[in-house]
């Protein structure tokens, strides 16, 4: 299911809300929430599980990608060409990818998000308001 709770008329609001809807989201079950294919992150598992860039994808695109065997160990910028999502495509995709990376390095999480996984959000909070995802 798409999260349709975020603001969408200011794309760095909209970025802020998923960024925090994210770490919330993971925070309360990092490993139980996480889509895991052959020991590898993927965008979609069969248990319904999702990434974080998964999470907003639409079941067609992950029909589609699992098609075509991209749901696992595929770059965000390769699947980009596979996304119909309005909700991923009308957001920068450095932003989907930064989400991305920090979603699936495991030293950002433990029983929650860690001290780096902070740093990590911290980074992309000032990439957002500093308008990075827009140059």
């Amino acid at each position: 299911m798409i999260p349709e709770h975020f603001p969408q008329n200011d794309p760095k609001l909209e970025m802020k809300a998923i960024l925090d809807d994210t770490v919330k989201f993971y925070s309360q079950d990092p490993e139980g929430r996480r889509a895991v294919i052959h020991g590898e992150c993927s965008y979609a598992d069969d248990m319904g599980n999702k990434c974080a860039v998964g999470r907003f994808l639409t079941e067609e695109d992950i029909k589609n990608l699992g098609e075509k065997g991209m749901l696992e160990n595929t770059s965000f910028f390769d699947i980009i060409p596979e996304i119909k999502s309005d909700r991923i495509l009308n957001l920068p995709r450095n932003f989907w990818a930064d989400l991305q990376e920090f979603h699936d390095l495991e030293e950002n999480w433990n029983d929650g998000i860690t001290m780096i996984g902070e740093q990590a959000v911290a980074k992309i909070e000032e990439r957002i308001s500093s308008g990075y995802y827009f140059q």
